[in-house]
């Protein structure tokens, strides 16, 4: 089971990398000051996957201290889906839908990624321990 974990962790990562250098320069948008690899991570807040690539995976950044040539932007959406009278559905239902909000509140009210990581962080590891 770990080795599945660790194999579909590899492939998001992979995947997001592959996006990223598939996109044409003019299409990047990076901050004109910054000379880091610039990487969103678009997850679902109640998704095991996203929340076990953020606690197990992520966090690896921030550790090896890979985040300081990296300029990281967390976006809480994932399967989400705009309907047609301006409302959303989540995959995970209406919890989920709660929690993007709350998490895409943070990332808004704190944004700078060290002052909203570890409340994401702390939701993601409730949720990836099914709690």
């Amino acid at each position: 089971m770990a080795a599945y974990r660790l194999g579909v962790a590899v492939s998001v990562l992979c995947c997001l990398l592959l996006r990223v250098s598939s996109c044409s320069a003019s299409r990047i948008v990076l901050p004109s000051d910054s000379n880091k690899v610039s990487l969103t991570l678009y997850y679902e807040s109640l998704c095991p996957f996203s929340a076990n690539f953020i606690v197990n995976y992520l966090t690896k950044l921030f550790e090896d201290d890979i985040i300081s040539v990296v300029d990281l932007r967390l976006v809480p959406w994932g399967n989400a889906k705009l309907k047609g009278n301006d409302t959303f559905e989540c995959q995970h239902g209406p919890a989920e839908l709660l929690l993007n909000t709350m998490e895409a509140c943070a990332v808004d009210a704190w944004p700078k990624l060290n002052d909203h990581f570890p409340f994401i962080y702390c939701v993601e590891a409730l949720v990836f321990e099914r709690k």
